[in-house]
């Protein structure tokens, strides 16, 4: 019995532990091949990269003492590559499939990269990219969530400082 189109994209997705283009590469080539299934392919791809979940705490423990090691934000970022490439190598439905859930996908994963200024750059090209696939919503969507970002960080740092002299 021959396994489902999603199944073997899940199973392929399983593999990516690092930013590896071969792994990515075949992604894309199961993508472009199943494009009869993009709904599937996608849904694959969005419940993985929803299921990376961000402990604080738990990261900053890897880091602390792996420092070589590969945190659970770097897998979102990841999976970010891999919808780049399908993007950009196969489009088509794809792009439509992607554009509706990439806000909530990029916003979840830009937010908890506040701390990680490598990344975020590394976010930022690829929202300049997709400003070329995606329609105007979807980039002012993008857009937002990275100026929102300076916001955000002054407010945190705001309150962080108030809570210190509260202590103090």
């Amino acid at each position: 019995m021959k396994a489902q189109p999603k199944e073997n994209f899940k199973k392929e997705l399983a593999k990516l532990k690092k930013n590896d283009r071969e792994t990515i590469d075949k992604l894309t080539e199961i993508a472009k091949d199943q494009e009869s299934h993009a709904s599937e392919i996608t849904e694959a791809l969005f419940e993985k990269m929803r299921s990376v979940s961000y402990n604080k705490n738990e990261i900053n423990i890897l880091i602390h003492y792996f420092p070589n090691s590969q945190s659970r934000t770097d897998k979102k970022v990841l999976y970010l590559y891999v919808i780049d490439s399908i993007i950009k190598f196969v489009g088509g439905k794809y792009i439509q499939l992607i554009e509706t859930e990439i806000p909530e996908l990029f916003a979840s994963t830009y937010l908890n990269l506040l701390d990680d200024p490598d990344a975020l750059k590394s976010l930022r090209i690829l929202y300049a990219i997709w400003k070329r696939f995606f329609k105007p919503d979807a980039i002012v969507s993008l857009r937002n969530i990275i100026y929102a970002q300076k916001n955000i960080v002054s407010s945190f740092v705001y309150e962080y400082l108030s809570l210190i002299c509260q202590l103090i």
